[in-house]
């Protein structure tokens, strides 16, 4: 089943934080790699604007 885009992004955040300690800057970078792979698509429901 896929998650809304917004829940899917916050708990790819989680995850890499409980890793590795970040900046702003770090997680930004981290989930705009996430928003580009493809694999994403097939997890999340992004809106047609995004």
């Amino acid at each position: 089943m896929k998650k809304d885009a917004n829940e899917y992004l916050y708990n790819e955040a989680v995850k890499y934080l409980g890793k590795y300690p970040a900046t702003r800057k770090k997680i930004k970078e981290h989930l705009q790699k996430k928003i580009k792979n493809k694999k994403t698509y097939a997890r999340a429901i992004f809106p047609e604007d995004q």
